[in-house]
Formats: structure tokens, C-alpha cells, sequence
């Protein structure tokens, strides 16, 4: 065990400041004698004491190392050094910028041309990003304004799972953040990801849920999506679902059913590890609230899931799904966007 002596004398103390950096003195192993003693003690004991090393105060009667002299420098020195070193509460790695994975963004839309632009600009707030919209056939200007983003657009079948799973099997990220198309992103969400999986017994995770409504149906509605996300580890597809490229594929991606592939995803990637909810909101658009009313379509999207797990096809459970969301008199456009709205 190493001894360091600190004594009032200014011909050895300056050997020590000419010959030793303060930092290759400290160690929590090191003994250290204080010969001297006085109020000039305190701070450089009770430093290493911290650090658990021992420390000795030889007292000499009355004597007191007089300010002036470079011991009393050579003390405050180690013990500034010694507190510096206190271990810190654990924090979570975030990799550095050489280390970080990539990150895909991949936006299944059809007939999104009111929404695309925010949700690719929104998603284009953090660099580098992959931002893959899967078109499932609009007849609008969706492709042409994605393309105008930025955004690399493939032409897929229709159907949500369809579309992701498509997408996905060009995305060149190590992460996959699968986005509705009228949902937007909230700031630094690529580090929100990077902090949630860099826990290895995490399988995956989504964002909390904010409508873009002012009400307090709206309101009650993210609180019960919160508990749901929370408690029983199931997020769904507005939420904004993320997971690591090789777990994705592991799990054979998307089921490509009409309704409820989201559902079915996040049952079986939970058996995987841990689901994160991210505490900050995506911003999703609240018109099918707005097209059958708070209650209602709650009460619709409850009657869904039930119909699932009580075994009922999803190509059954579509059919009736549809019908009582067809507000307006284009039909075809209507039924297109709820299709591709996976868990009602």
C-alpha cells in the first residue's frame, strides 16, 4: 500500500510539485499522512476518507501549517482531485456518434396528401435518418409530395402490413420505427429510441399518444392508451412502434391481415423482453374521432380487439369495421384510410 507524506516543509513540498502530478497520488488505496495537523486537515481527510483510504493527522501540540506555505497547496490539490473522483450514479450509455446505429423511418400511406409533408418533415428533424414511404396505391398526390420531402417511396399492394413489411425489406437501418402517416414525431425522438434499446433486455417500444384535438375526451382517451401502453406492454401502430432490424425479422415482420396486424406485432414482440414507452408524445391527427364521434369509435375500437381474441377472422371483423366508418360519400377514399389505419 502506498504512503503518501504531506509535512510542513516548503524544500520537500516543492520537490513534490516539480517531480509528481497531484493526479498520480491519488488512488482509494493510498495511505495518507498528514503531519502538521490543524484546520488544514479537514477537506484532504475527509476527501480520501470518502474514497476509502486511510488517513493519519499527526498532530504536533499547537501546530498549524501556515497558509503560505506549498504543502497547504499540495493538500487542497489532492483533495480537490480526491472529490472529483467520487463515483457518480449510474447513467445510460448513449453511443457515440461513431457508434450509433442507423435509424429507418418507414411510413405506410395511401391517400395521405394532407398529412405526408408534416409527418416527413417532422421525422427529418434528426440527421441521419432512412425515411421509406410504402405507398399502398393512392390516387391522390401522396407519392409526388413524399417525393418532394425527400422521402424514398416504393408502390406496394394495399394494406398496412403489407406496406411495412415491404418497406422493410430495403431499409438500411439497424432500427426500424414503423409511423402512420398522420402522425408526427416529436424533437430528438432518434435519441428517445437510442436510450430505450440500449438496455439489452429490451425488446422494443413506442411514444405516448397525443390527438391533435382540443378536448377532454381527447384527453381521457391518452390517458387510457398511457395505462394500456404502460401496463400491459401494448402500444399500437399510431404510437409509433420501434425495435432493433434483427428482432424484426426474427419475428417474420407484420402479419398481412386487413385489421389488427399491429395488435398481433406487439403480442408476440413482447414475449421478446421489454416493452419502453417513450414519456414523450407523437402527435397523431384526430379525424377518426372527429368522423364518429370519442365515444363511439372507442366504443368500436373495444369491439374490435374483443372480436379478435375471441377468434373472429380479421377479414370478418374488417367487413364490419368499414361499413360504420364510411361517413362520406366517397367511399372508396374513406375505406382506404381506415384500412390503413391497422387497430382501429
Amino acid at each position: 500500500m502506498t504512503r503518501l507524506i504531506v509535512e510542513p516543509n516548503d524544500q520537500y513540498n516543492q520537490t513534490l510539485v516539480d517531480n509528481v502530478h497531484p493526479a498520480d497520488w491519488v488512488d482509494p488505496t493510498h495511505h495518507l499522512v498528514v503531519i502538521g495537523g490543524g484546520p488544514i486537515d479537514r477537506e484532504p481527510a475527509q476527501a480520501f476518507r470518502g474514497l476509502g483510504s486511510q488517513v493519519t493527522i499527526i498532530q504536533d501540540g499547537p501546530t498549524f501549517l501556515p497558509r503560505a506555505v506549498t504543502g497547504y497547496k499540495i493538500l487542497f490539490t489532492i483533495a480537490r482531485h480526491a472529490l472529483s473522483k467520487t463515483p457518480k450514479p449510474p447513467v445510460t450509455t448513449i453511443p457515440s456518434p461513431a457508434e450509433t446505429p442507423s435509424l429507418s423511418v418507414i411510413i405506410p400511406a395511401l391517400n395521405e396528401a394532407t398529412h405526408i409533408a408534416d409527418t416527413i418533415a417532422a421525422a427529418q428533424r434528426v440527421s441521419p435518418v432512412e425515411i421509406i414511404v410504402a405507398d399502398g396505391g393512392s390516387s391522390d398526390e401522396t407519392v409526388s409530395i413524399a417525393t418532394s420531402c425527400g422521402a424514398q417511396v416504393i408502390n406496394t399492394k394495399t394494406g398496412r402490413g403489407i406496406q411495412m413489411n415491404r418497406a422493410a425489406e430495403i431499409a438500411g437501418g439497424d432500427i426500424l420505427l414503423f409511423l402512420h402517416a398522420d402522425t408526427r414525431l416529436p424533437e430528438n425522438y432518434a435519441r428517445e429510441i437510442y436510450t430505450c434499446l440500449a438496455s439489452p433486455d429490451t425488446a422494443g417500444g413506442a411514444f405516448l399518444l397525443h390527438i391533435d384535438h382540443a378536448s377532454r375526451g381527447a384527453r381521457i382517451i391518452e390517458h387510457g392508451v398511457s395505462i394500456r401502453s404502460r401496463r400491459l406492454s401494448l402500444p399500437f401502430g399510431d404510437q409509433g412502434i420501434f425495435l432493433r432490424r434483427n428482432l424484426f425479422k426474427k419475428l417474420n415482420g407484420f402479419k398481412e391481415i386487413p385489421l389488427m396486424e399491429d395488435y398481433d406485432f406487439m403480442r408476440r414482440l413482447r414475449r421478446f423482453g421489454r416493452i419502453r414507452i417513450v414519456m414523450k408524445p407523437v402527435t397523431t391527427s384526430a379525424r377518426r374521432w372527429q368522423q364518429l364521434g370519442l365515444i363511439r369509435t372507442t366504443l368500436i375500437n373495444q369491439a374490435m380487439i374483443a372480436g379478435y381474441l375471441l377468434g373472429i377472422s380479421t377479414d370478418r371483423l374488417a367487413g364490419w369495421y368499414r361499413p360504420t366508418s364510411q361517413t362520406s360519400s366517397d367511399q372508396r377514399t374513406v375505406t382506404d384510410q381506415h384500412s390503413q389505419k391497422g387497430t382501429p
